[in-house]
């Protein structure tokens, strides 16, 4: 999917979102940076800037490894902001990865440096249902 795409589904679940009060810009701006961390891992934004780095695209922030990282990382940011953890906002990373990713075209590899054989989330479902 496109980043437009994952910032308005951080945007839509913020204002859903009942447990915050005020609206405020900021609140707005981490729900969509939220919804779009696990594309972190596309180097060709900074490979256009002179950057000579390797294209990882979709493999460690679309991994369980960095699923968890990003979900850790936006807990405490959660705690820090609300003094909670805000579910709306932890689950973006995940939504990012399993739907709407899933949704488009291309590999997702989720059980990416677990599994030599890199298999993507679609493989490994298809494969276990198979079974």
């Amino acid at each position: 999917m496109d980043t437009f795409t994952h910032s308005m589904c951080g945007l839509i679940s913020y204002y859903i979102d009942e447990n915050i009060g005020r609206k405020r810009i900021l609140e707005a701006l981490i729900y969509i940076i939220a919804a779009n961390i696990p594309d972190i891992d596309h180097t060709y934004v900074l490979n256009r800037i002179g950057l000579n780095l390797p294209n990882y695209a979709r493999t460690w922030g679309h991994s369980i490894i960095g699923l968890t990282i990003f979900t850790l990382l936006l807990l405490v940011i959660s705690r820090k902001i609300y003094g909670k953890a805000m579910l709306t906002l932890l689950v973006q990373p995940t939504l990012h990865v399993l739907i709407l990713d899933e949704l488009s075209t291309g590999p997702i590899y989720l059980l990416w440096l677990f599994d030599e054989n890199n298999y993507t989330y679609k493989d490994y479902l298809l494969k276990t249902i198979l079974q």
